[in-house]
């Protein structure tokens, strides 16, 4: 899995604001000076798409940046694995990805719960206000048997036991 980026300024974005590995102090004094092999890789696992050594020379070039030479970017990518490097940087981001879906697909079902049972209390406050004002004096067995169906529902959506009533 590659990282996503639509365009070549979300690349430079990425670089710019480090938002690859962390890069140590000696990359950071080269800023504006000749790319070195910190900052190389850094650049290379923040690519979009897919990576290419000679792509990453072209971008530097194209950024004014001192470059070194493609076969020096070669030898620096062979050297300290930057493949491998990628595919471990790859399966974090797309690990990362995963965790926040995860976690927001949690978060929806808890919030969709408590709209639920929210709305399901105010039902039952409802009904009940209704059945109080109800005359039993003039109840039919099919309305009690309503109520008790009701009250049977009430409690299997809140999750409570419910004792089964006969009421034919």
């Amino acid at each position: 899995m590659t990282v996503s980026m639509k365009h070549r300024s979300d690349w430079r974005r990425a670089c710019a604001s480090n938002l690859g590995p962390k890069l140590d102090h000696e990359s950071r004094e080269s800023a504006g000076g000749t790319v070195n092999e910190p900052e190389a890789r850094a650049a290379y696992l923040a690519m979009p798409g897919r990576r290419s050594i000679l792509r990453l020379h072209r971008n530097f070039i194209e950024d004014g940046r001192e470059t070194p030479t493609i076969r020096t970017l070669g030898e620096w990518s062979r050297k300290h694995d930057w493949v491998a490097l990628a595919e471990e940087h790859d399966a974090k981001v797309a690990a990362r990805a995963g965790e926040k879906i995860a976690k927001t697909q949690i978060e929806t079902a808890v919030c969709g719960s408590q709209v639920f049972d929210h709305l399901s209390e105010t039902a039952a406050q409802r009904a009940l206000a209704a059945v109080k004002k109800l005359d039993p004096a003039k109840l039919r067995a099919t309305d009690i048997r309503a109520l008790v169906e009701a009250s049977e529902l009430a409690k299997r959506l809140k999750g409570e036991e419910v004792d089964i009533v006969d009421c034919s």
